[in-house]
């Protein structure tokens, strides 16, 4: 990160496929498809860290589609906002069991993507809404907001998109650093 000082090690942790809530117990390769509450304890142990930066759950909103468009994704697969934010409890709860600050960032527009609706853009909104409003953290990165298009919120900005309408672009990344808060990147903490 440009506006780290040189002592702080930044560890992403980042599987394909994971979500907050529901394994893909068919997949069997490293941390593919394992649900949080099997990952999460297990990798936020790393020595000598303080605090960690939570940005999950786009894959819980994304994922449903049916058994009849992929037989491991039913629709009973898809979570409500309060489920969601259950989940990312736990994860607060673990981080600090663990001694850890935790910070969360909201989760990046999705208009565009194949299985884009209005009601995944409902529930990621009622999820950010949580994240960026709740006493339960250190502090929100309020990564959505930082890419995200101001005249069209649901979609990312020009030239943040990486052609697929879900992931970040090499750009969307850079502007995303920015958002990480001092605290996280300097020594004097």
């Amino acid at each position: 990160l440009e506006n780290g000082d040189g002592t702080t090690a930044v560890i992403r942790k980042a599987a394909s496929g994971t979500r907050i809530l529901r394994q893909y117990d068919n997949i069997t390769y490293d941390s593919y498809g394992l649900k949080g509450e099997t990952r999460f304890p297990r990798e936020i142990q790393v020595s000598g860290a303080y605090a960690v930066l939570i940005q999950h759950g786009i894959n819980d909103i994304i994922h449903p589609v049916g058994t009849d468009v992929n037989r491991f994704r039913p629709w009973s697969d898809l979570p409500t906002a309060e489920e969601m934010i259950e989940g990312l409890r736990f994860y607060v709860r673990t981080a600090r069991a663990a001694g850890l600050q935790v910070y969360m960032g909201t989760l990046l527009p999705i208009e565009g993507w194949r299985t884009y609706a209005d009601f995944r853009e409902k529930l990621r909104s009622e999820v950010n809404q949580w994240i960026r409003t709740t006493t339960e953290i250190d502090g929100c990165v309020d990564f959505d907001r930082a890419v995200c298009n101001p005249a069209h919120p649901t979609a990312f900005a020009d030239g943040f998109d990486s052609g697929d309408h879900l992931h970040p672009s090499a750009a969307a990344y850079a502007r995303m650093a920015q958002e990480v808060p001092a605290v996280l990147i300097q020594k004097e903490r």
